[in-house]
């Protein structure tokens, strides 16, 4: 099972980073991939709705701690999935294994890197 998780932090550096890590650090335990890296899109890897509602609780409380800083989206949890885009040949395998889809749409995988 997973689920996506994204945010948002309008704020300077270095309060920026460090609310960014304060959100990452939600996921610190679990297996995630990050297949967009100039976003703070997360695809997360949990082994049941328990895990998904702690991540949950975990990021909208340090979400609530910066109320004027911090937008926080958290997707229903799937089963499995394949997701399509452009990505690097090297993300498939990775957001595979944490989606336990096991394969992509070929047709949107990207040569070139």
């Amino acid at each position: 099972m997973h689920f996506v998780v994204s945010w948002e932090i309008e704020a300077d550096e270095p309060e920026r980073r460090a609310i960014h890590a304060e959100l990452k650090d939600c996921l610190k335990t679990y297996s995630w991939v990050h297949p967009l890296q100039s976003t703070s899109l997360f695809i997360v890897e949990v082994k049941s709705l328990i895990g998904w509602a702690r991540i949950n609780q975990h990021l909208t409380s340090v979400a609530r701690m910066h109320p004027n800083e911090v937008s926080l989206l958290v997707s229903p949890l799937m089963e499995t999935g394949s997701y399509a885009g452009w990505l690097s040949r090297t993300l498939w395998p990775e957001l595979d294994r944490v989606t336990r889809a096991g394969a992509h749409s070929e047709n949107s995988a990207n040569t070139g890197a």
